[in-house]
């Protein structure tokens, strides 16, 4: 969307992001991969809106397709180690006096950066129920369940925390498509009868359509691209 004689990166950011994914699919084009490399200095990451850092990573990572690696340490690898000391769970790191920080920023970009990176997990072992991906989906959907309201959950917010938890129970869903995974379809009822006023009817109707993907998806859940 244009505004005046300039683009309204708020708006063509996220789709913007995609299609460059799209476009470099699969292809290892390091040069393009690297225009997406998240920011590793503080002015920079406050500069961007943290949800915009979530389609950053999935392009990055669709783009150096065969990189995609099933563990925590390959989804972390996305971040800085200024914005990883920052991770969901953790407690706030020290600064030096004087010097401003956002925490909010950090940890809300933390979590969206997770969420992408557990989003190119799921396009690259799809219906696939690899063991390792499995445990590192729920790894994290522990870790922005339980800690929602502590050790930085209440300072990302209850909204960002919500959607990040979907974006990777949609991706547990894909991975195990088909499989009927009692240990997942637990945790999917458990997440759907949470009631909340900062919990929005789109987080329950994921939730719901994970469970479908388990029953019925099969290998059908893989995209053409992925097969």
């Amino acid at each position: 969307m244009v505004s005046r004689d300039t683009i309204n990166t708020d708006v063509t950011a996220a789709a913007g992001c995609v299609a460059l994914g799209l476009m470099f699919l699969r292809t290892g084009n390091a040069a393009v991969a690297d225009r997406l490399t998240l920011p590793d200095t503080q002015v920079l990451l406050e500069a961007i809106r943290p949800d915009l850092l979530l389609p950053r990573v999935l392009a990055r990572s669709i783009i150096m397709w065969d990189t995609i690696l099933p563990t925590v340490e390959w989804a972390e690898s996305h971040c800085s180690p200024l914005l990883a000391s920052y991770r969901i769970g953790s407690y706030a790191p020290d600064v030096a006096l004087g010097v401003s920080v956002d925490e909010q920023t950090f940890r809300q970009s933390y979590a969206n950066a997770v969420a992408g990176a557990c989003l190119a997990i799921a396009l690259r072992f799809a219906g696939s129920a690899d063991s390792e991906a499995v445990d590192t989906l729920f790894h994290f959907i522990n870790v922005f369940s339980s800690t929602r309201l502590g050790k930085g959950g209440e300072v990302a917010g209850r909204s960002t925390m919500e959607t990040c938890l979907g974006c990777v129970v949609i991706s547990l869903g894909a991975v195990l498509a088909g499989t009927g995974d009692i240990r997942a379809l637990q945790t999917m009822r458990k997440l759907r009868a949470r009631i909340s006023p900062d919990v929005r009817r789109g987080d329950g109707a994921n939730r719901e359509q994970t469970r479908e993907r388990e029953r019925r998806g099969g290998n059908n859940c893989k995209s053409s691209f992925v097969s």
